[in-house]
């Protein structure tokens, strides 16, 4: 089957919104259709469609449960909480239990937090028992699990390590965290371009190695990290001093070299914490 323009797609949908049809066509080229981006591309079509009248809840159930692509699954957990929520319910309860991804897990977590059917309670208390064993795995907090999600960390990874008695470390790719005391207390991460807005549930965070990235900016929560003794945010992309900054000015050491900042307030320039 030859690719998909999906400016063509756009059209049809526009001259038509309500075309029966045309779902049709999408849901075929979908079941049929062996590429991962054209199958992504019409089931990002398909969710903007109400398909509460109709009969495709099998394949949108089979595509969370089965499919290999996570970015897929996502989609799929999309539209049934959208239309089938009810009828669906096995299923996410399925893929919030037993799915591995974070991408996944994610999606799910924000649908139900968003959705006002009656199942949301059911679903929250599996989310949190997901997240309960989660914590158990990493011996974390429950209140921090929700951050390692939005970081992307694959929980069914062998990247749980055990340093000794006192501490404990989580190492994939890019990301360190130190757990000691039941608490992420260091983190380190690199090459990442936003800082998840979750981090401010760190509340027993130490030290924040932030270095070799292309952050720009920060989140507000960062400002309820109470225990932070060190932020390093050298080597990113800073073009001004993130507002939040005069906030950690409790912080022994704030790291900003070595980015674009062009001017320096004469606050920044007083503090004797700031590393410019």
């Amino acid at each position: 089957m030859g690719r998909i323009n999906p400016s063509e797609i756009k059209d049809m949908i526009q001259q038509n919104p309500e075309s029966r049809e045309l779902v049709n066509l999408l849901v075929t080229i979908v079941e049929g259709s062996e590429s991962i981006e054209t199958r992504l591309e019409l089931l990002e079509f398909l969710s903007l469609y109400d398909l509460r009248n109709e009969s495709y809840f099998a394949l949108f159930e089979n595509l969370l449960i089965s499919d290999a692509q996570e970015k897929i699954r996502a989609l799929a957990a999309d539209i049934i909480v959208h239309n089938y929520i009810e009828e669906g319910f096995g299923a996410l309860e399925w893929a919030i239990l037993n799915d591995s991804s974070p991408l996944v897990l994610r999606k799910v977590y924000n649908l139900v937090k968003e959705t006002t059917n009656p199942v949301k309670i059911i679903l929250e208390a599996k989310i949190y028992e997901k997240f309960e064993n989660i914590a158990q795995k990493y011996k974390i907090a429950v209140k921090e699990v929700p951050f390692l999600m939005d970081l992307g960390l694959n929980f069914s990874n062998r990247n749980f390590y055990i340093g000794n008695q006192d501490f404990h470390f989580i190492y994939e790719n890019d990301k360190l965290c130190i757990i000691k005391e039941g608490h992420i207390k260091e983190l380190g991460i690199s090459f990442i371009r936003e800082v998840p807005e979750s981090i401010g549930q760190l509340k027993k965070l130490e030290h924040l190695d932030l270095s070799f990235g292309y952050i720009s900016n920060l989140p507000g929560s960062i400002v309820q990290l109470k225990k932070l003794n060190s932020i390093n945010l050298s080597w990113n992309n800073l073009t001004l001093i993130p507002k939040v900054i005069e906030s950690l000015l409790f912080v022994d050491q704030i790291n900003l070299s070595h980015n674009e900042i062009k001017f320096w307030p004469r606050w920044a320039l007083e503090q004797k914490n700031i590393i410019i």
